[in-house]
């Protein structure tokens, strides 16, 4: 019997199972699955920082100047007295009476639009302007109390006369409303009475038989 084709059969077969044992081990493994992260990340949330609130600067309002030249008259505010204040440039007088007894003159600082004026024993009066109006405090002997003055034009106003009788110094003020009415005051060296009527538009006044002149005082007119 013929062996050669069997041994070749054989050895074809052989190097066969070589082979397949040989690109058997040569496979690559499986990919293995990806690693999973065996911890979480967190992200910090995200805060915007607080808004800044800026607040816009407090202002003054500007103080309201006087005019160059005004008269106020009007009343303290349960109408005891009668007030006058004249105000010229940066001065002012100013004239409370209440036509029996009480009076007082005085003067002193007008300037941005607020009064600062003083008299006699220890009278006062302050104010400012609001609104074209006159308001503010006054002390006059007993009398403590708020004001309110409004500006008048002639022949309402504040007005004066001084002349010297008998050796002795007459003051006189009169404080004419825009009504026309008429409050006034006469001091004889310290005694007090009643004004003399007068009439606003006229240049005089009659004082004891004399004629005296009468001016329509002014900011910067002096001591009453």
């Amino acid at each position: 019997m013929n062996r050669g084709p069997l041994v070749t059969l054989l050895a074809v077969f052989g190097l066969a199972l070589v082979l397949l044992a040989v690109n058997y081990t040569r496979q690559p493994e499986p990919a293995g699955q990806a690693a999973v992260s065996s911890g979480t990340t967190t992200s910090a949330p995200t805060s915007s920082p607080p808004a800044t609130t800026t607040s816009a600067p407090t202002t003054t309002p500007a103080a309201t100047p006087f005019p160059a030249q005004v008269v106020y008259a009007g009343h303290t505010a349960g109408g005891e007295a009668s007030v006058a204040v004249a105000v010229k440039d940066d001065q002012a007088l100013a004239y409370v009476c209440d036509g029996t007894t009480l009076e007082a003159w005085l003067r002193g600082s007008a300037a941005n639009g607020e009064l600062a004026l003083q008299g006699n024993g220890g009278a006062t009066l302050t104010g400012a302007l609001a609104n074209g109006q006159l308001a503010g405090t006054l002390t006059v002997g007993p009398l403590s109390v708020g004001f309110a003055a409004a500006p008048v034009d002639a022949p309402a106003g504040l007005y004066r006369a001084n002349a010297t009788n008998g050796g002795l110094l007459d003051k006189i003020g009169w404080i004419v409303q825009p009504d026309g009415s008429t409050v006034g005051l006469r001091n004889r060296g310290g005694s007090v009475e009643p004004a003399p009527a007068f009439d606003p538009q006229a240049t005089t006044v009659v004082v004891d038989g004399n004629q005296v002149p009468v001016e329509r005082v002014a900011g910067d007119s002096g001591e009453g």
